[in-house]
């Protein structure tokens, strides 16, 4: 009796072991995981940084600010934009942010081809509400929360809403200002009820 109970106490340490070995693996297993996706998000966020830092400096653009002389205000601001749409995009997984980016360089474009009615105050507040949409996305993003809703449309809206071409798209009376009336924009920070 006395080495079959040897016998089961030693079984039973293996099979501790052994599932102890296995806990810890499985353990370690998700904690790689872990780390991964924390490094992804990491580089995502560096780039978002980036995309809004460039938006920063589009804005002063827009605003006439840090603009070399002899050269238009809204070819500066593009510039900006495209400097880190070329570098950084290639790399951003979020396709909302970068309907958002692409968004404002988009606009920025138009604007800078533009030969309407529309006053120049007009234009720096479609440009700047572009921007604005772009980085509230990025905000919500670095804070880890869902992206509020747009308040400048992107990607085929965007199109329709400057009619294909029409040579007086953004002048306020325009279906591009009916929307921007109809979105406006989030706060910075959403609200948390308590």
């Amino acid at each position: 009796m006395c080495g079959v109970e040897v016998a089961a106490t030693l079984g039973a340490t293996m099979l501790g072991g052994l599932l102890a070995i296995l806990g810890g693996y499985l353990v370690g297993f998700k904690q790689r995981d872990w780390q991964r996706e924390q490094a992804a998000f990491e580089r995502q966020l560096g780039i978002a940084r980036r995309l809004d830092e460039a938006l920063v400096e589009t804005e002063r653009r827009i605003l006439n600010r840090d603009v070399p002389e002899g050269v238009d205000r809204w070819e500066a601001a593009q510039k900006k934009w495209e400097e880190a749409w070329v570098r950084e995009s290639p790399f951003l997984e979020s396709r909302d942010l970068k309907r958002r980016y692409e968004a404002a360089g988009r606009i920025l474009t138009e604007i800078a081809l533009y030969d309407g009615g529309a006053r120049p105050g007009q234009l720096r507040r479609i440009a700047l509400r572009a921007t604005l949409n772009a980085r509230l996305g990025i905000a919500y993003f670095g804070r880890e929360e869902d992206l509020p809703p747009e308040c400048f449309p992107g990607g085929k809206l965007l199109t329709e809403l400057l009619g294909a071409g029409d040579p007086d798209a953004l002048f306020p009376n325009a279906p591009l200002w009916d929307w921007l009336g109809a979105n406006p924009p989030p706060p910075w920070h959403p609200e948390h009820e308590e």
